[in-house]
């Protein structure tokens, strides 16, 4: 590999500590890197991730004025900007099993533990500067790839998929800004296809618990899965927009009405509206394995899809 130059490289760097902070970006001044943007708080990092003018985030998960973890799991899931594979690192000084949780949940590529070395700093850097480890997957995670089992509604076979590097682009070169946009653009594209397929299963789990619950006296809304069905087809049908799957839209919108119906009236929800649950999930599943728009339409055919006629 051609030596690592990192001057071209754009980073933000969030540490509460005024001390930290500087020490922190000397140590980068020194080994070459000439664009740092430090703040103590949350505003301003938001602010470049947003902008898309950042390659590396190195970021404490404590910030004044913001949830650094919302914040990355919105880049991550490219709700914001857009390049979901900017290079994340945060830091903290006293680890728990929570907040480590919760650093490699929201897709964080690597954690530090203070205090921080400017050598160690480094070499972490350098690591992920010659390679990242390759994305995953599910119904609420998408990040690097360091999960040993599957969740509730997902598969063992989640497949790994590599995603630019745009870290290395920089330091090594041989890429072109809008090049690497292409290839960031391809991979998001090939991401929101994956999760789309996760929340159609993720769909058909949560059906299969929700619809028994009014037959066993419970409470529909409070056993939090029609929340998450809730959740879950909005963001499908966000996600679908656009896409070559655009044709399940109107499943997505239909189920995302009914899911709001039943959550409406938890304690004696609508039989026909329980019956149907299953019906749009199995649609919405076969959507997805259609071949063709003609045939996630002969789905919407076969099942009435009107709030008005489903009373």
């Amino acid at each position: 590999m051609p030596p690592l130059r990192f001057e071209d490289v754009q980073v933000i760097l969030g540490e509460p500590n005024a001390q930290v902070r500087s020490a922190a970006r000397a140590a980068l001044a020194s080994h070459g890197f000439k664009s740092v943007v430090d703040t103590g708080s949350f505003g301003p990092l938001s602010d470049a991730v947003t902008s898309n003018s950042v390659d590396l985030v190195i970021c404490d998960v404590r910030l004044l004025g913001g949830d650094p973890f919302i914040l990355f799991n919105k880049i991550r899931h490219n709700e914001i900007g857009n390049n979901p594979f900017i290079l994340i690192i945060m830091t903290m000084e006293t680890p728990t099993s929570d907040v480590v949780k919760q650093v490699f949940n929201c897709g964080a590529d690597d954690l530090l533990v203070k205090p921080l070395s400017p050598r160690q700093l480094m070499v972490r850097i350098e690591a992920l500067a010659k390679g990242r480890k390759p994305f995953v997957v599910t119904h609420d995670y998408i990040g690097p790839d360091r999960r040993k089992d599957a969740r509730p509604g997902e598969g063992a076979d989640t497949p790994q998929i590599d995603v630019p590097n745009p870290l290395k682009s920089k330091v090594v070169g041989g890429k072109d800004p809008a090049r690497m946009q292409q290839l960031i653009d391809a991979a998001a594209s090939l991401i929101n296809e994956h999760k789309m397929e996760r929340h159609s299963g993720q769909i058909a789990w949560l059906v299969e618990r929700i619809v028994p619950a009014p037959q066993k006296g419970g409470d529909v809304a409070l056993t939090g899965h029609l929340i998450r069905l809730l959740y879950v087809s909005e963001d499908l049908s966000r996600r679908l927009r656009g896409t070559r799957f655009s044709h399940v839209e109107e499943l997505a919108l239909s189920l995302v009405g009914l899911a709001s119906r039943i959550r409406d009236t938890p304690k004696s929800p609508d039989p026909t509206d329980i019956d149907l649950l299953p019906k749009l999930s199995q649609a919405i599943k076969r959507a997805f394995d259609s071949v063709s728009a003609e045939a996630a339409q002969e789905n919407s055919r076969v099942i009435d899809l009107s709030p008005n006629e489903s009373k």
